[in-house]
C-alpha cells in the first residue's frame, strides 16, 4: 500500500460506522462507556507530564489532533493551541474548540521552531515503522529549540496482546480497526525520535488497564500499579506507552535540522 492509498484509508476510518450486530458489540464485550472510561486515565497522565515541563504562555502543535480528545485535557495551559488532521470530519467537530488546520503531519505548513510543545497521540500505529522518521522529523522541523515532543501510543510489549490482537483476525475485525492498525514497538520510536535529532528521550507506561474492562477493575489496576508507569522495563509494557523526546538547545553545524 503507498502512502497516498493509506492516506485515503485514514480519511476512511473517520466515516466508517461500526456494525453493532456483531457477536463483539455485545454490551458485555462492547461499551463506548467503558472505552472512553478507561482513555480518561492515560490521557490525564499524558497531560500531567506534559504540563509539569511546560509553564503557562507556550505555545502546543496537535499532530494530528483528531476530534481533539486528548487537547482538552490541556486547555488553559497553553497560550496558543493549534491542531492538524488530514480528515476534514475529525477537523470539524465542534466539541473541542482551538484552531484547526487540515495538513498532512509529513508536509507541516508552520515556520521552522515555532512550537514550544508538539502532542502526537494514537498516530503511528497507523502507519508502518518505515514512516516514523520522517514524521517525526517534520515534527522536529517545527519544535523550538529546548521543545519537546509527547507521543502516546499502544505498545505491542502489552501483556493482554496474546488476547485481544488474535479477536481481530478471528473475528473479522470486530472493532473496525484499520487492516494494518496494531501496537508498536516503543524501541523503535524511540530509535526514530533520535534519528530525527531528538534527545534526552524516555519512555512510561500511561495506563495497564484496558478499554475492556469494567469500571472497578480498571480503578483498581490504575490505583495499584501507578507505581510501576516509570519503572523499566514495565514503563515498555502498558496498554499505552508515553515517549517524549527535546530538541536540543543547540544544533552542532552538520546535526539534524
Amino acid at each position: 500500500m503507498d502512502y497516498k492509498e493509506k492516506i485515503g484509508k485514514e480519511r476512511e476510518w473517520y466515516q466508517q460506522t461500526i456494525h453493532k450486530n456483531r457477536l463483539w458489540h455485545n454490551p458485555f464485550f462492547y461499551s463506548m462507556d467503558r472505552i472512553l472510561f478507561n482513555y480518561e486515565f492515560p490521557r490525564v497522565q499524558l497531560a500531567d507530564l506534559i504540563t509539569s515541563n511546560f509553564p503557562e504562555g507556550s505555545i502546543l502543535l496537535a499532530a494530528p489532533c483528531g476530534v481533539g480528545d486528548d487537547v482538552k485535557y490541556l486547555n488553559g495551559n497553553f497560550i496558543n493551541t493549534i491542531g492538524i488532521d488530514i480528515s476534514h470530519d475529525a477537523l470539524r467537530n465542534e466539541t473541542n474548540r482551538f484552531l484547526k488546520i487540515q495538513c498532512d503531519v509529513k508536509d507541516l505548513c508552520f515556520l521552522p521552531e515555532t512550537f514550544d510543545c508538539v502532542l502526537s497521540s494514537l498516530f503511528l500505529h497507523h502507519y508502518p515503522e518505515e514512516y516514523y522518521s520522517e514524521f517525526l522529523s517534520a515534527i522536529y522541523h517545527v519544535t523550538k529549540p529546548g521543545g519537546r515532543v509527547f507521543i502516546m501510543e499502544p505498545s505491542m510489549y502489552y501483556p493482554l496482546n496474546v488476547l485481544t490482537r488474535p479477536i481481530k483476525y478471528l473475528f473479522n475485525n470486530p472493532y473496525g480497526e484499520i487492516e494494518d492498525e496494531g501496537p508498536v514497538n516503543p524501541r523503535k520510536i524511540v530509535r526514530a525520535l533520535r534519528t530525527s535529532g531528538f534527545e534526552e528521550v524516555s519512555v512510561r507506561a500511561a495506563t495497564f488497564s484496558h478499554c475492556s474492562f469494567f469500571r472497578p477493575l480498571a480503578n483498581t489496576i490504575n490505583f495499584t500499579t501507578k507505581p510501576l508507569l516509570r519503572l523499566f522495563p514495565f514503563s515498555y509494557c502498558g496498554w499505552f506507552v508515553i515517549v517524549s523526546g527535546q530538541r536540543p538547545h543547540f544544533v552542532e553545524r552538520g546535526a539534524v535540522s
